[in-house]
């Protein structure tokens, strides 16, 4: 599948749980991509702990887990990349904001670390569209590490 875009995943991780509405956290989200531009946009919630916003040509993706592994109290997963209802060309012609997704999710990034502080934030990237239970697995594989090993491992925040 060539030309098939990327979706970019960051992975805030916490040694402490954080004392976050995660409903807040979803509205502020949507306030936040509704001043992007993306104004034709659907949330969708799957499981309790994955909130979707779908919109054309772009699937931004926020979920949480307390406790993920050995050493993190909280993780909090943050993805932006293609949609899955959408084809290639479609797409990159129809996004409603008009930066890329690594970009995008930087900078939403950005805005969730000036409210909190992670030890660590784990980057990657997934070519074609996410799903909440790709997003699941990652969970699966965060190291279970104590915290002065992921400040020497990972970027510190």
């Amino acid at each position: 599948m060539s030309g098939l875009q990327n979706t970019t995943i960051a992975q805030l991780l916490y040694a402490e749980r954080l004392p976050l509405n995660i409903l807040r956290l979803v509205a502020d989200m949507d306030t936040i991509l509704a001043r992007l531009g993306a104004d034709n946009r659907k949330l969708t919630w799957d499981r309790d702990h994955v909130a979707l916003f779908d919109m054309p040509g772009r699937r931004i993706a926020l979920a949480w887990a307390n406790g993920p592994s050995a050493g993190l109290a909280t993780c909090l997963t943050l993805s932006a990349g293609p949609s899955p209802e959408m084809t290639e060309t479609a797409q990159i012609s129809t996004a409603p904001i008009s930066i890329g997704h690594h970009a995008l999710c930087s900078r939403l990034v950005e805005r969730l670390r000036k409210r909190s502080q992670p030890i660590a934030v784990l980057w990657q990237q997934e070519p074609g569209p996410v799903t909440a239970d790709f997003l699941e697995a990652l969970l699966e594989d965060l190291p279970s590490l104590p915290r002065q090993i992921l400040h020497r491992c990972y970027e510190s925040a």
